[in-house]
């Protein structure tokens, strides 16, 4: 049998090493594949694929092709240390739901990539980049594989605390479970809104993505609202198809305002709904609009114009719609898509956070809006924010950076960001208490609730609550932080 010549073999490692890499780019990719759709996650693969070929291409033409080629080296470098940027982040967020195996295949992927780098012979190499698309890969996975379980342990360790208790599990198998114990959950809690009085409590609810219907859960509709102090069972209404994000209260009215997203209608078309409920006891539903070509997420209300001001996940315009029917009105002249907003009707101020515009500051009468937390802030434009507060008197505004794990300090009149600290990544609700001057922010994935002294900026407390946090909220009364996770309503003592 006549042997391969050399060249030939080299060609083989080459494409061999070339599909290597382009499954390596896949895995690396996987965290926006459901964002962008399948065509075009798989065409984004084949373009780092392509980049990272002619970045290798030998060529005896280099006065001609070097640019090209030192482009092209370029752009796969931005790659590769994106790609452990990416590693980094979703290890520090879900390595708890990566099993043992996946990181030792990490490892050992790490390793064998730069083994032929130590020797001088021609030998196939593995992409680096495989190592870290195993780790996005698996978190990714992990990711939706856990958002629709309740651990025991997650519940043994939040009862631990003391000052800590769980209010209405996500699923009453977690009453004397045992060790290791793990069970389905359909719904769970996502925003809370706390009774003038502090009886009760009105949530939304949302759905793990590959939510069963054929479980048994104690929350068995979009809203829900329950006894404060734990007594008797949730009395939810609505279906149980989609996501309620927000609850908006309307008290001149004396009802509560709700988007609620991913429903389906008849014809099998996505479809959102805003829902006027009761806002005293019996939670009901009043009305409902149906919205059918925008995917309404969020809302606020303004008591003196009586407008109700809707928004999208799509970064379109912001809509607006008469408070007492629900009529159209002319649309914000802003586009936007902000993880937060907050507004104070009184005084006619607000602050959107995150989006695409990234920090805006606002006025509705009249309609006025300017960017904030730019001035001398060149990487403001890469800030990835789902999480805000504001304290109104010391003109502060405290926000969560997912991306960078970055607590940051605007000044929401000069617009200057203050102080950047680095607080972990993932954080996304924010909450601060005015009283004891803390600011609480929530690891959404990891589970832990942290406490920020606003003056130091050192962490003085930490709770687990759960993972999968929406929701932190401090009581009317102060005495107690409101949290919501995939275990149910978490209430901290902070007295």
């Amino acid at each position: 049998m006549q042997a391969r010549a050399p060249t030939d073999v080299a060609r083989w490692m080459r494409f061999a090493e070339t599909g290597l890499f382009f499954l390596a780019a896949l895995m690396c990719l996987s965290f926006v594949s459901r964002t962008i759709g399948t065509l075009l996650f798989i065409a984004a693969s084949c373009i780092v694929t392509g980049i990272r070929w002619a970045s290798a291409a030998a060529s005896t033409r280099l006065d001609r092709t070097l640019p090209l080629r030192l482009t092209a080296w370029l752009a796969n470098l931005v790659f590769h240390v994106f790609a452990f940027y990416l590693a980094v982040v979703c290890a520090a967020a879900l390595a708890w739901t990566m099993p043992g195996w996946t990181k030792l295949l990490a490892g050992s992927l790490l390793v064998a990539s730069a083994a032929p780098l130590l020797s001088r012979t021609r030998r196939l190499r593995l992409p680096i980049a495989l190592a870290p698309g195993v780790v996005v890969l698996t978190c990714g996975l992990g990711w939706h594989r856990e958002e629709g379980i309740a651990r025991c342990d997650d519940r043994s360790r939040v009862l631990r605390q003391g000052a800590v208790e769980l209010l209405f599990p996500s699923t009453t198998s977690l009453d004397g479970c045992a060790a290791g114990d793990t069970f389905p959950i359909r719904r769970f809690p996502r925003k809370i809104w706390e009774s003038p009085d502090g009886s009760r409590y009105v949530l939304t609810t949302t759905q793990p993505g590959d939510a069963r219907f054929d479980l048994a859960t104690p929350y068995d509709g979009l809203f829900c609202e329950v006894s404060a102090d734990g007594s008797g069972s949730p009395h939810c209404v609505g279906g149980e198809q989609g996501k309620a994000h927000e609850i908006d209260d309307v008290a001149p009215l004396d009802q509560l305002f709700s988007c609620a997203w991913g429903m389906r209608t008849n014809e099998g078309h996505r479809r959102s709904v805003i829902y006027r409920l009761s806002r005293s006891a019996p939670l009901t539903i009043l009305s409902e609009l149906n919205v059918d070509d925008w995917f309404v997420m969020y809302g606020f209300y303004d008591p003196r114009s009586d407008e109700y001001h809707p928004f999208t996940d799509e970064c379109g315009p912001i809509r607006s719609v008469r408070g007492s029917d629900f009529s159209a009105l002319p649309d914000l002249p802003i586009s936007n898509c902000p993880g937060a907003t907050l507004y104070d009707a009184e005084a006619d101020e607000g602050i959107m956070c995150g989006g695409h515009k990234g920090f805006v500051a606002f006025r509705l009468h009249p309609w006025t809006s300017r960017p904030i937390g730019r001035i001398a802030n060149p990487t403001e434009r890469a800030w990835l924010s789902w999480g805000c507060d504001w304290d109104r008197r010391g003109r502060k505004v405290y926000a969560t950076v997912a991306n960078l794990g970055l607590l940051a300090t605007i000044d929401y009149d000069t617009g200057r960001v203050e102080r950047t600290q680095f607080v972990g990544f993932g954080l996304r609700s924010v909450a601060f208490d005015k009283l004891r001057r803390r600011i609480y922010v929530a690891d959404f994935l990891g589970g832990n609730v942290l406490s920020i002294d606003v003056d130091s900026g050192a962490e003085v407390g930490r709770w687990f609550v759960g993972h999968y946090i929406r929701e932190l909220q401090v009581s009317r009364d102060h005495s107690r932080l409101l949290t919501t996770s995939n275990l149910g309503i978490v209430r901290i003592n902070l007295d």
